[in-house]
């Protein structure tokens, strides 16, 4: 069942039912402000530990991390996808919130230039998340408008790629001086 088809009563504040079109349903499958709040409480929870916890502990290199991390991601999209309740909404949230390829492609940046591009680096990872923030919201809005589940695929698609893009071997350049 796609993520906007069917939500329990509780969920939607109807009977869970919503009219549909030649393609599915077009409803929004919950109220806005009690799906954002679970979905961010889903995200932070999933966040938080990993930031705090779970990439120090496993001490993984940046490759590792965003190869594992982007099918992890990958999968909670795929959850989401076919999502017929607000719980496994939040869940898939969760799962896609682990991260590990984020942490991961900012520690490969971090290490592919040397000490003195390390503020440079830092502040574009930074400008870059920031960015998403921003474009993601509205391409996703744009995306929704086609039918609900087109943002999910398209997150999943850009996931896959942040995987095959995880594959490649890159070997660190060392800057040369220009005089």
């Amino acid at each position: 069942m796609p993520i906007a088809t069917r939500l329990p009563s509780t969920a939607t504040g109807n009977s869970g039912h919503c009219s549909g079109s030649n393609t599915g349903c077009t409803a929004i499958p919950a109220p806005p402000r009690e799906l954002s709040a679970w979905c961010c409480s889903s995200r932070a929870s999933g966040s938080s530990p990993r930031r705090g916890a779970l990439v120090p502990k496993l001490r993984w290199p940046a490759a590792r991390l965003m190869r594992v991390g982007a099918p992890i991601a990958l999968a909670g999209y795929g959850i989401l996808t076919f999502a017929s309740s607000l719980w496994l909404m939040a869940a898939a949230f969760l799962v896609t919130s682990v991260g590990l390829a984020v942490a991961g492609l900012a520690a490969a940046a971090s290490l592919g230039v040397g000490p003195e591009h390390q503020g440079s680096i830092a502040g574009l990872i930074n400008a870059t998340t920031g960015l998403t923030f921003i474009l993601g919201p509205l391409l996703s809005t744009a995306l929704y408008e086609v039918e609900p589940v087109v943002p999910v695929i398209a997150a999943a698609v850009a996931a896959a790629l942040a995987f095959g893009l995880s594959l490649r071997k890159v070997t660190p350049r060392t800057p040369q001086s220009v005089a």
